[in-house]
């Protein structure tokens, strides 16, 4: 606050927190406008009848937004620019090693000082200036080595996703992070604009939709805006059959019994699953699917995130400090590359490591659920796991789906050819059938960007066992 008499008072982390808020909404407000122009350019591509919707250059707002939400992200930075003038005030003239024990209580006591102090420091509301951070990524170490330790803690405040890669493990811990793996991690959630403390698979899907959605809404914004990162475009495809099957799950697990029975009655082989299940059984397999999903997301989406603030150089930096290494690390170099064979082989490890680093833990726990239960869900599964990739074959047709002649609870007298909660069998589905068909989609660049690009809910649609029958508008 300021008085008349040019006297000005605040509590200096108050402003240097605002802002670091402030910043990570204005990202997410800019990839939300890029994703409108996607959609809006996804929209035009279907040809609309222009006598009922006609699309002009005028129609393309996102450009907009990402211009309003840079404008607001000068005047945010700002704001935390002033929160460390009163720091710097406050502190003038004191021991070093005081101020550096003392730090946190310096931040959060009352400073006062005068207008002209402040104005000198940092000068005016820059509403219209351009980010400091310099855009090009190879100008971005000399641009960092050149800064005072102040001002790095500033940007580390302000806009870390963009500059952690560059600063030392002391220096990410005083601006707050346990690691640079930790930077990204929260970056990942604020580009994706989801609030991880609500984000709770044991609550099912109708309370998750949002975050489903947004999470296979950033996949499609990565691939949209760097064509190499392969792995997320099949995400985006994937998501379809996941973002289907979870409908399916919930409208099962909400109907009344004698609804499902019906159902059954009529032949459908999923209300027959869910009859002999019970709702019980249904919820604890939907919120499995919504545990896998939030695990990929932890597991790969901030790698994705720091490849976009900080490309190379943020996954050399990652590489180093442990946290990216192995064939996870050779997958990124081969991204980096952009030689279209290595770029090939990056999305096959990536998709590896979800598979079965991530994933296969809990298609263990999911066949194993219970005396039969587990074993009945996942016979469907592997009966009805569809392709995600367009022209591409069922599980069933690539590897082949169990048969028992008669079950008497473990024991199954019959053939078994294949399991899609096997590790191998569904590498083996996705290997020679997925990811050939996938390569192959992309080779078409407009027809691979019309179907990734495809609303999730409107493509889910095709993966739905039950697509006539909605609970709650699933």
């Amino acid at each position: 606050m300021a008085g008349e008499d040019g006297v000005a008072a605040a509590i200096p982390a108050d402003l240097i927190h605002w802002a670091g808020w402030a910043t990570g909404l204005d990202s997410t407000l800019q990839s939300k406008g890029d994703l409108l122009d996607i959609a809006i350019t996804a929209l035009a591509r279907s040809a609309p009848d222009p006598s009922i919707l006609a699309i002009g250059a005028g129609d393309y707002v996102g450009a907009q937004v990402m211009q309003f939400a840079a404008r607001n992200q000068g005047t945010d930075r700002w704001v935390g620019q002033v929160g460390w003038a009163f720091y710097h005030a406050g502190t003038k003239g004191l021991p070093p090693g005081l101020v550096r024990g003392s730090e946190q209580d310096f931040l959060n006591s009352i400073v006062t000082t005068t207008d002209s102090q402040l104005g000198s420091t940092v000068g005016g509301d820059p509403t219209l200036d351009v980010a400091p951070i310099p855009p090009d990524l190879g100008r971005r170490r000399a641009w960092w080595s050149a800064l005072s330790e102040a001002d790095r803690q500033l940007y580390l405040q302000i806009a870390p996703a963009d500059v952690a890669y560059l600063a030392t493990a002391q220096e990410l811990a005083a601006a707050g992070f346990a690691s640079l793996r930790d930077v990204y991690v929260r970056q990942s959630f604020i580009d994706a604009g989801i609030d991880p403390s609500l984000w709770n698979p044991d609550n099912g899907l109708k309370a998750n939709d949002t975050i489903v959605r947004a999470v296979y809404a950033y996949y499609q914004h990565l691939w949209d805006s760097n064509h190499d990162l392969q792995w997320a475009g099949m995400a985006k495809l994937a998501g379809a059959t996941v973002y289907g099957g979870l409908q399916d799950l919930y409208v099962m697990s909400q109907l009344p019994r004698d609804a499902v029975l019906q159902l059954a009655i009529s032949g459908h082989p999923l209300a027959e699953l869910a009859l002999l299940l019970g709702s019980h059984e249904v919820t604890y397999f939907e919120d499995t699917f919504l545990k896998m999903q939030k695990n990929i997301f932890l597991d790969l989406a901030w790698m994705h995130t720091a490849y976009m603030h900080g490309g190379m150089d943020a996954i050399n930096a990652l590489n180093r400090g442990g946290f990216i290494t192995g064939d996870t690390y050779l997958a990124w170099q081969d991204i980096s590359s952009g030689v279209p064979s290595r770029v090939a082989q990056a999305g096959m490890l990536l998709l590896h490591r979800e598979q079965f680093d991530v994933l296969q833990g809990l298609y263990d726990q999911m066949r194993s659920r219970g005396w039969i239960e587990g074993r009945l869900f996942t016979d469907f599964l592997s009966d009805n796991a569809h392709s995600p990739i367009p022209g591409g074959k069922d599980f069933r047709d690539v590897v082949g789906t169990h048969f028992d002649l008669f079950s008497i609870g473990p024991l199954h007298v019959g053939w078994e050819t294949g399991d899609v909660t096997n590790f191998n069998d569904r590498w083996k589905w996705i290997t020679r059938d997925m990811l050939p068909r996938y390569e192959k989609l992309l080779q078409n660049t407009p027809y691979a960007e019309q179907v990734i690009d495809t609303q999730l809910s409107v493509r889910a649609q095709q993966f739905r066992e039950l697509p006539w029958l909605h609970v709650d508008g699933y």
